[in-house]
């Protein structure tokens, strides 16, 4: 079982080394590329599963693999679980204003910019649309006559966020 695990934190990085060979396949979608990527390393991840026991059984060890390989399914759920985690921060992280701030001070010469400078990079109107979009491309939104309404979808996760808003103000 310890076996699926350590595999699965092993692996659960390596999608990021991989992800920029599917960027033209995912239409450019980091998320996609990195899901892609993760599928396909799966069957890397079998196949060292695979290695690894037989390397263990050879050796002595018997517990690495049985006629139901619990451990390589709590792999498989840990790397799942990794992957959902993953994304989840670098999708926060990606979207943030905050970070992209810093990025941009980051690459200026002596890292120091301008007030005004950052303004100009971060245009108000551009932010919003993309925020916008981002909602309709999830289909929590979707588009009449240049105005945003709610999908089902959306309904839903704005319910949510209301309630959760409620139980964590700050």
């Amino acid at each position: 079982m310890l076996l699926g695990i350590a595999l699965a934190f092993l692996m659960a990085p390596l999608p990021v080394l991989v992800s920029p060979r599917f960027r033209g396949i995912a239409g450019g979608s980091g998320f996609v590329s990195r899901g892609m990527a993760h599928l396909a390393l799966l069957p890397v991840y079998l196949a060292a599963y695979g290695f690894v026991a037989a390397g263990l059984r050879r050796v002595g060890y018997d517990g690495a693999w049985s006629p139901m390989p619990v451990g390589l399914v709590n792999g498989l759920l840990l790397y799942l679980l990794l992957f959902t985690v993953f994304e989840a921060v670098l999708g926060k992280v990606d979207r943030s204003v905050s970070f992209r701030i810093l990025r941009l001070v980051a690459a200026a010469p002596a890292q120091t910019v301008a007030l005004s400078r950052v303004r100009d990079a971060f245009d108000e109107e551009k932010l919003i649309r993309r925020r916008v979009e981002l909602l309709h491309a999830h289909r929590y939104v979707e588009r009449h006559n240049g105005s945003s309404a709610l999908t089902a979808k959306g309904r839903v996760a704005a319910g949510v966020l209301v309630a959760l808003r409620r139980l964590f103000p700050y």
